[in-house]
């Protein structure tokens, strides 16, 4: 069965999502409104966009995903990758696709504890390394965008993560 990223096209920066486990198509449209949501609440761009294609052009945000069943897991291409080759894979295809607007450093994962939790990893690969920290979905995309500009840098950020390993507001 086709499953169809639906794209809010626009001229942001965008933020890649990676899932790294089987997820439902509902689990996915759940993370994606959930943030939706809270951007729209808090007057931000929407700019995450969801990696499922590597020979994809992604120039617009995701909307959501369509397909028939809610059920059907979507398996993508980063089923199983560790953060630095997710990192070397985005790096590859957005010289390959033109997808320059997608950033490469800094990007979100979508694992086997998200749907339970309800919360992403947000992922940067750097000078300093590969540094990670679990994210609450609503806020996932506001700490992401303020961790890339240092403000507060995600070591900081790390240090106000509450119960679970999970930083929330």
């Amino acid at each position: 069965m086709a499953i169809e990223n639906v794209l809010i096209e626009g001229d942001e920066g965008l933020t890649a999502v990676c899932c790294t486990s089987n997820l439902t198509l509902q689990a996915i449209n759940n993370f994606l409104e959930r943030v939706k949501c809270q951007d729209d609440k808090e007057r931000l761009p929407h700019t995450l966009t969801l990696i499922l294609d590597l020979g994809m052009t992604y120039s617009g945000a995701s909307a959501e995903l369509r397909g028939e069943d809610p059920s059907t897991s979507v398996r993508g291409p980063f089923l199983g990758m560790g953060y630095f080759r997710i990192h070397e894979v985005l790096k590859e295809m957005i010289e390959h696709t033109g997808s320059d607007l997608l950033e490469s450093d800094w990007f979100l994962v979508l694992d086997e504890r998200s749907d339970e939790t309800q919360s992403a990893v947000m992922v940067n690969v750097g000078d300093l390394g590969v540094r990670s920290l679990r994210v609450d979905y609503p806020v996932s995309a506001r700490y992401l965008a303020a961790a890339a500009i240092a403000n507060p840098p995600i070591d900081e950020l790390a240090e106000t993560v509450g119960e679970g390993g999970i930083l929330r507001d």
